[in-house]
């Protein structure tokens, strides 16, 4: 069961004033992937932990402000406070995407996918121009042909890999790269709607192990799918190619 929402600058108190502190709006419609709260007491809350990709963990609050049904108030919403570790650590900005995953009635797994683009036009642009005048100066006669195409029999093993996972992996992250951050329909138009390739933090070629879509799965293009893997023996992680992408600007 997953919980989802665009964080807003009110959720992460940056409108701030007394009335907005950090604290996540939770809808109507989700409060039951919550811990069930007592509807008997003046805004009741209940101590939650939200787990990180690397098992590091935030305390939390979950609060119903429910003045309205009880009082003569004026408040009827569900928070998620006490977030302001969690905020400054994964440096959540408003816009950005806050994922839940329930792991226990109290304990949730919880991801964030970035809201902004990084834009590779004009680096596509440079290559293409210079690998297009490259090619105009070389004689095809100064290389040897090689016969390709022969029929050759080959027997490998092969790991089993879940089409579930894949689906609930892209159901939580959507199309867009976590590396570059672009889709190929960007890129392709309605060529590349809905493509895309999902990778395994953890390689699947260790062997058979239960592995969650939210935490162990990411989207990813192909082109960034190789580097992630390419001149190394454990894969890169995605802040690690994303920095190297961010040098090569």
């Amino acid at each position: 069961m997953i919980f989802k929402k665009i964080l807003s600058p009110t959720d992460l108190g940056e409108r701030s004033s007394r009335s907005h502190q950090q604290a996540i709006l939770v809808p109507k419609e989700s409060r039951n992937f919550f811990p069930k709260l007592s509807t008997k007491t003046l805004n009741p809350s209940q101590q939650i932990e939200l787990i990180d990709i690397n098992n590091k963990k935030y305390d939390a609050v979950y609060i119903h402000y429910n003045d309205k049904l009880l009082k003569d108030g004026f408040k009827d919403e569900t928070r998620i406070r006490a977030i302001a570790n969690l905020v400054k650590n994964n440096n959540i900005k408003s816009e950005d995407q806050i994922v839940l995953e329930k792991k226990s009635a109290n304990e949730f797994y919880f991801n964030i996918i970035r809201s902004h683009d990084v834009s590779h036009n004009n680096i596509f642009e440079k290559t293409v121009s210079k690998r297009s005048q490259v090619s105009m100066l070389r004689d095809p006669n100064e290389y040897e042909s090689v016969v390709e195409g022969t029929i050759k029999k080959t027997i490998v093993n092969k790991k089993e890999r879940s089409p579930k996972l894949r689906e609930a992996c892209i159901a939580i992250h959507g199309y867009r790269c976590a590396v570059c951050r672009k889709t190929f329909e960007d890129i392709y138009g309605k060529l590349g709607k809905d493509f895309i390739e999902v990778h395994h933090k953890d390689p699947i070629s260790k062997g058979k192990r239960a592995t969650n879509p939210l935490l162990d799965l990411i989207p990813v293009c192909s082109n960034c799918h190789k580097m992630l893997h390419h001149k190394t023996n454990k894969p890169r992680t995605i802040e690690g190619l994303q920095s190297l992408l961010v040098k090569k600007q």
